[in-house]
């Protein structure tokens, strides 16, 4: 009895490494729309820390407490998908037509910068 309970537990954990093993965190670097508008750091600000967010395939997630963001999928330049993501949402579901690799801009409601990473399907 002990080892069907012994197995039966190394099942769920490997069951839920394995959920895990998909979450992968998005590297986010900033960028300004100007070098000259008042949020680019050479005014005497600190850097704006970008925000952690990670994929799961298809899947876009936020944490728990973040600014409401537009989100662009960027590919050879051009703007192929961009949604709304309020201050409440947790994640995202983008649309399973998309393949490749894409340039993710994360923009915050009324500001200057934006931050930016790359995703792949």
């Amino acid at each position: 009895m002990k080892n069907k309970l012994f197995g039966l537990f190394v099942m769920l954990m490997l069951g839920g490494a394995n959920s895990f093993a998909e979450m992968v965190p998005v590297d986010l670097s900033v960028g300004y729309d100007e070098p000259s508008c008042p949020d680019y750091p050479s005014h005497g600000k600190s850097p704006v820390l970008a925000p952690s967010i990670w994929q799961d395939g298809y899947q876009i997630g936020f944490p728990s407490e973040h600014a409401e963001y537009t989100i662009e999928l960027v590919q050879e330049g051009t703007v192929v998908y961009s949604t709304l993501v309020s201050e409440s949402t947790s994640s995202i579901m983008l649309p399973s037509w998309l393949e490749g690799e894409y340039e993710l801009h994360l923009i915050p409601a009324d500001s200057s910068y934006y931050f930016f990473g790359y995703i792949s399907f």
